[in-house]
């Protein structure tokens, strides 16, 4: 069949006297830009929807407890250091007279953010402050020594680990343990020795925000969800996730270390019971919720805990036992 298409045709004096023109090579960056956008919003919509049908399955949603527990052993983190003083940095918890558990993260460089003004870790001096849910008004302690179970942060700007031989196979924890210079008279927290599971309920404290807000104390009562909820903020085996509440009340800046409790059961334990540290969110590109918070197990660092400070989890028999002798 011929080709009824002149143009087409090898010889033709159009092809001849005007070739065709190569076209320019399109820009790489505005080339894949929309792939890598396209991609990002494939990549959030499984952990989106899994979120999204976790919240509708709960008899309540997360919301801020209206009279908070009394929780002296709720730590805040500060650092002096360049033009600030006293900064409100973190969340932590006292677990012993003499220790406070909180975020790894907080003392990381990867994190320093020289365009807002905040001085380089190195140049920070911490300490912490506990005894008082409202900020810079607990007992000010020093911190004499830090001791880290193999952290190895993440950077948010290029999302790659840390390089190291040593650590490259062991488990990335973001937990810290903060050695005060002086005993703290409070009351020290009591931790839960596991297991947790999802769908159950739970507190998160701390001050989000910081002084920005009320600066004072707050609960957020809500449940652990579904695992896959925290894939977007790279979730790890050693941790758990939980629902956020709405803004004022989220728990979003400022809340890293803040403690994730069991709240009391007069019949099984009537102190509540920490079962593990906020460590981050997982971003979800929805402006019409909160994103869900990652939550470190801290029954998966139970080891690291116990032989640092010498203190004990508290197991099912040991929390039934307690529970009878503070009845009695």
């Amino acid at each position: 069949m011929p080709d009824l298409n002149p143009s087409s045709q090898v010889g033709h004096p159009a092809t001849a006297r005007h070739p065709p023109q190569q076209k320019p090579l399109p820009n790489p960056g505005k080339q894949h830009m929309p792939l890598r956008e396209s991609l990002q919003k494939l990549t959030l919509a499984g952990p989106r929807l899994a979120y999204q049908q976790a919240l509708a399955k709960l008899d309540t949603p997360p919301h801020a407890a209206e009279c908070p527990i009394d929780a002296p052993w709720v730590a805040a983190i500060h650092y002096d250091g360049g033009d600030r003083s006293d900064y409100f940095t973190g969340v932590g918890v006292l677990i012993a007279p003499e220790w406070v558990l909180t975020c790894a993260h907080l003392f990381s460089p990867v994190f320093d953010r020289p365009e807002t003004g905040e001085p380089p870790t190195a140049d920070k001096t911490f300490h912490v402050r506990v005894g008082d849910p409202r900020l810079f008004t607990g007992t000010r302690h020093a911190i004499v020594d830090r001791i880290e179970n193999n952290y190895r942060p993440i950077d948010p700007r290029s999302g790659e680990r840390e390089k190291s031989r040593k650590n490259r196979r062991k488990l990335s924890a973001d937990v810290t343990l903060l050695r005060l210079a002086t005993p703290a008279e409070a009351d020290p927290a009591r931790l839960l020795a596991g297991p947790i599971a999802e769908g159950t309920a739970v507190s998160c404290l701390g001050w989000p925000g910081g002084p920005e807000r009320s600066g004072t104390l707050t609960q957020v009562n809500t449940h652990i969800v579904t695992h896959l909820a925290g894939l977007s903020g790279a979730i790890k085996p050693d941790e758990f996730c939980v629902a956020n509440a709405d803004k004022p009340a989220d728990m979003s800046n400022g809340c890293s270390g803040a403690p994730t409790v069991i709240l009391p059961e007069p019949e099984h334990h009537p102190s509540p019971l920490v079962a593990g540290i906020i460590s981050r969110g997982a971003p979800l590109g929805d402006d019409t919720t909160s994103d869900p918070a990652i939550v470190v197990d801290l029954t998966r660092h139970r080891e690291f805990i116990e032989t640092t400070t010498g203190i004990t989890f508290l197991t099912a028999p040991d929390l039934e036992q307690r529970a009878v002798k503070e009845a009695g």
